[in-house]
C-alpha cells in the first residue's frame, strides 16, 4: 500500500512540475508583446561599434526588456538619452519598460542599442539575429529570436 502512494506522489510531483515548465514558456502571443522595425547601423570601415534600434508593444500589463544579444558582437547595452541644461546625456541601463501607455521606441538620437566588439562585416540590406531577453511581471523571463536590418549610417 505505502509503495502505491508513494508513486502516486511521484505522479502528482511530476504533473506539477511540467506544469509549471509549461507556463513559464509563454510565447509571444501569450504575453501580446510585439516586435516591430528592428534595425542595426552599419558601422564605417575599421570601427567594431554600431547603433541599433527597435519598437515594441504590449496589449496588457507591462513587462521588461532586460538583454539583447547577438551571436556577432561581444556585448550590447541598452542606452538611455536624456537633455539637461542643453545638453544630452548617455547612460547605459539594465532594463527598459515596456507598456501598453508607453511602447518602447528605440531610434537615432534618443534612447537605443549599441553594439560592441563586432566581429563580422554588417552589409547594408542583411539581417542581423538578436535575441531578446524580457522579464514579465512575475519574474518569469522569456526569449524573442527576432531579425534587425542592416541600414545605412546615412540618415533617411
Amino acid at each position: 500500500m505505502s509503495k502505491l502512494i508513494i508513486r502516486l506522489i511521484c505522479l502528482l510531483a511530476t504533473g506539477l512540475i511540467i506544469s509549471s515548465c509549461q507556463q513559464n514558456n509563454m510565447s509571444e502571443n501569450e504575453l501580446n508583446l510585439e516586435f516591430s522595425n528592428a534595425f542595426v547601423v552599419a558601422p564605417p570601415q575599421g570601427r567594431n561599434f554600431a547603433l541599433g534600434g527597435l519598437s515594441a508593444k504590449i496589449e496588457n500589463g507591462e513587462v521588461k526588456l532586460i538583454n539583447v544579444s547577438t551571436k556577432i558582437a561581444e556585448s550590447i547595452e541598452m542606452h538611455d538619452v536624456t537633455l539637461t541644461d542643453g545638453v544630452m546625456k548617455m547612460r547605459k541601463v539594465d532594463r527598459m519598460m515596456i507598456s501598453k501607455e508607453k511602447p518602447l521606441q528605440l531610434v537615432r538620437g534618443g534612447k537605443h542599442l549599441m553594439l560592441f566588439g563586432i566581429s563580422s562585416r554588417l552589409e547594408v540590406g542583411n539581417t542581423l539575429a538578436l535575441q531578446l531577453t524580457v522579464e514579465d511581471s512575475q519574474g518569469n523571463n522569456h526569449l524573442f529570436d527576432i531579425e534587425a536590418e542592416v541600414r545605412s549610417a546615412e540618415v533617411d
